[in-house]
């Protein structure tokens, strides 16, 4: 049986792990010592994020043990005719072991975050989709935008 919950401080140490599997499969090929960087920097932004509400994380357990999850970003953007209280979110880090998958653990996730961000008057919702994740985005209601997305990453 799998069971869900809103994650709070003391799932630190979860929540690192799931992001650190989940850009092993997106982004293979790290460093030992890139891996130690982000944990600290990754135990760093949860211990905040988390208890102000920055981050909302939702995860799936099956006797008592993760399986998945993933957050959301609330951010505040300047108001937009779609969005008048500037609130927007972002989807981050969707994941679910390898051994869970194929069972709608992360449809389940993705309707909670969503019933979160309605909650909080969020209109819009951003996420970056994998391949393996798009098919599960479109039919929550997900579409590609419709300017050019351009990215900066620095030098």
């Amino acid at each position: 049986m799998i069971t869900f919950r809103r994650a709070d401080e003391s799932d630190l140490e979860t929540l690192i792990e799931q992001r650190i599997e989940f850009l092993k499969e997106y982004q293979p090929g790290t460093t030992p010592e890139k891996e130690r960087d982000l944990r600290g920097a990754l135990q760093d932004y949860y211990r905040e994020a988390i208890p102000s509400g920055e981050c909302i994380y939702w995860l799936a357990e099956s006797a008592g043990k993760p399986v998945g999850g993933a957050g959301m970003l609330i951010r505040r953007h300047p108001p937009h005719y779609v969005f008048f209280n500037g609130l927007v979110a972002y989807v981050f880090n969707v994941f679910t072991f390898p051994e869970f998958r194929g069972r709608g653990i992360a449809k389940e996730i993705m309707l909670r975050l969503m019933d979160e961000a309605r909650a909080l008057g969020i209109r819009r919702v951003d996420l970056h989709a994998t391949d393996m994740g798009r098919s599960l985005y479109e039919k929550l209601g997900f579409q590609s935008p419709k300017d050019v997305y351009l990215e900066w990453c620095g030098d």
